[in-house]
């Protein structure tokens, strides 16, 4: 595999256990990748990007963009659990809400603005 093919097969990586899948795939014949400072154990590597934390960051060599593509997917993650949290929040309390009830709640007019901008 060449180097392009490598950065390609990073990028499209959407979890934590792809990435670690792709690390195993990408390493030479000794098992290794070669950081640019330090050569890595893809097998360590990998089992570090399946518990990757923003902490610890400098267990994945920036190499290829995976430590970069590993921060992306737990951020994204994060913010993503964020977001659903916040549209739970509006289904409950939208179906708890009276006939009469007036709904005018900061996260209710963050959604509308969501669904215009998506109509749009």
């Amino acid at each position: 595999m060449n180097r392009e093919e490598i950065y390609d097969k990073v990028n499209k990586c959407e979890t934590l256990d792809e990435l670690a899948d792709v690390i195993l795939e990408c390493a030479d014949e000794n098992g290794s990748i070669q950081g640019r400072t330090r050569s890595f154990s893809a097998k360590k590597m990998a089992m570090f990007c399946r518990g990757f934390s923003l902490e610890i960051a400098n267990t994945l060599t920036r190499e290829f963009g995976i430590r970069q593509q590993a921060m992306y997917i737990v951020y994204y993650d994060q913010f993503m659990k964020k977001e659903l949290e916040k549209a739970n929040n509006i289904i409950s309390f939208l179906s708890s809400k009276q006939d009469n009830d007036v709904i005018d709640s900061k996260e209710v007019r963050l959604l509308k603005g969501h669904i215009r901008k998506s109509e749009s």
